[in-house]
């Protein structure tokens, strides 16, 4: 019997869905084509098989891919020793691969998190009994405490919990999701938190942890102390430096009082900014809007004021509720949100943005403003020809099956319609573009971005607010 034959046999046997099994079939078939030899695969033709880090419209293959290949390795080990080697090849490649994928997200953390600075002022509403600088000590301890603990999740991640299996990103968040856990079902008296244990084992960022004991165990290493943790209630203290414990309780607590979707709110809120702590006399920008400033480089910090100046002209400030997306923190005012930026270019024949050390970049279509105002867009267009390459019609997904776009609507009937398809009109020529691939725009400068906002706002039809007599 081949191994195609008997690997369907086992799959009949153990699954049900038919589909599953055609597309586990499908995966082994299309990957037996790439080798020379299924007993001799090396760590290199599963990673050229998979491509993990082509992130362009591929999510649904990486996925498939992934499931494949940890089934046909259990497959084997249980029905198939003549392929033992391939079996273990595939498991090595994804031990590393879970290793790597921890250190590389405890290690983006770990670098979002700045020391705060020794003549912060703090909010004197944290303080809960402590005087200023043993606040301002504490908290500058809670920072490099948990710089202290990223780095030792990057030395041993495993034995820290971190998964040991194909998950989102929001599985390797585990140090975080337990800290500010602790500080949202628990009370907190003189540096001790007394956690209600029910609420915080059920509570769902706790819940999508496995292995959460071995996380347990890693802060009791770094200087935590857990009491009676199967009890109703246990508590949690930091016995070398118990100020520390109302330094995270007043930070945490502050974000989210009402334990409504914290960890979403960014990086900048997860990393520790002292921003959130600092005294609001001494801020000139909201929290969020500071937080991010840190982070970039002198140019961006000057952008980011040009835009909160001109933001606030037609009523937008920053969205407390959604402080930050993928693009930057949100001025917004209702449903409409205003122009953002971020640190980082568009590499070439990719749909999205990398972090760069220097350059700010943004993406903003647009269709509307072309008839609105030609005269000025000829102006963007001019200053931006690879933009809005306006010498080329352009083509979509419609036109080009090989793009692996995401379509609207798959039916035959439909003749797959691209969900992400923009046409306008300029001068007399019909333009077609996919939104998904293009109006990235590189390497701006604060000049140039006041010329893409002028244009964003016509194409949004933001307008000042009139004035009531």
């Amino acid at each position: 019997m081949t191994t195609a034959q008997a690997y369907r046999d086992y799959l009949t046997r153990t699954k049900k869905n038919e589909s599953l099994v055609n597309i586990k079939m499908e995966c082994f078939h299309a990957f037996e084509a790439t080798v020379a030899d299924l007993a001799a695969i090396t760590d290199q033709d599963i990673y050229a098989f998979i491509r993990p880090d082509d992130t362009d419209c591929r999510a649904g293959h990486i996925k498939n891919a992934n499931e494949f290949f940890l089934h046909f390795a259990t497959f084997i080990e249980k029905e198939h020793p003549s392929l033992a080697n391939t079996a273990a090849v595939i498991r090595g490649y994804f031990q590393a691969r879970f290793i790597t994928t921890a250190q590389r997200h405890v290690t983006d953390k770990k670098a979002k998190i700045i020391p705060m600075p020794d003549d912060t002022q703090i909010d004197l509403r944290h303080l809960t009994g402590l005087s200023h600088d043993d606040f301002a000590s504490a908290f500058a301890f809670l920072q490099q405490l948990v710089i202290q603990c990223y780095d030792a999740i990057a030395e041993s991640p495993l034995l820290w919990g971190y998964p040991d299996y194909v998950t989102t990103e929001g599985h390797y968040n585990r140090l975080v999701d337990v800290l500010f856990a602790l500080v949202f079902y628990g009370t907190h008296c003189e540096g001790v938190i007394t956690v209600d244990t029910k609420a915080f084992f059920a509570s769902p960022s706790i819940k999508r942890h496995k292995k959460l004991e071995r996380m347990m165990d890693g802060l009791a290493q770094m200087g935590f102390a857990f009491e009676n943790i199967k009890s109703e209630t246990f508590r949690v203290s930091f016995p070398s430096h118990p100020h520390v414990i109302t330094a995270l309780f007043a930070y945490a607590r502050q974000l989210s009082p009402d334990r409504q979707s914290w960890w979403q709110y960014s990086i900048a809120v997860q990393s520790f900014s002292h921003r959130f702590v600092e005294n609001p006399a001494a801020q000139a920008y909201e929290p969020a809007y500071l937080a991010e400033m840190d982070y970039g480089n002198e140019t961006l910090r000057e952008i980011k004021r040009l835009l909160h100046a001109e933001a606030a002209k037609y009523g937008y400030t920053v969205d407390k509720q959604n402080w930050q997306d993928p693009n930057g923190a949100r001025l917004t005012k209702g449903a409409k949100q205003f122009l953002t930026v971020q640190q980082g270019r568009r590499t070439p024949n990719t749909n999205h943005f990398e972090p760069h050390a220097t350059q700010i970049g943004t993406k903003v279509s647009f269709i509307h403003a072309f008839a609105k105002a030609p005269d000025k867009m000829h102006a963007l267009c001019a200053r931006f020809p690879q933009v809005f390459r306006l010498d080329d019609p352009g083509t979509c997904c419609n036109d080009n099956p090989a793009s692996g776009h995401s379509f609207a609507d798959k039916s035959e009937k439909s003749g797959r319609r691209c969900a992400f398809v923009m046409r306008f009109t300029f001068d007399g020529t019909a333009y077609k573009r996919c939104g998904l691939g293009n109006f990235f725009f590189n390497d701006l400068t604060p000049g140039d971005v006041m010329a893409i906002l002028e244009m964003y706002l016509i194409e949004n039809n933001i307008k000042t607010p009139r004035i009531r007599s």
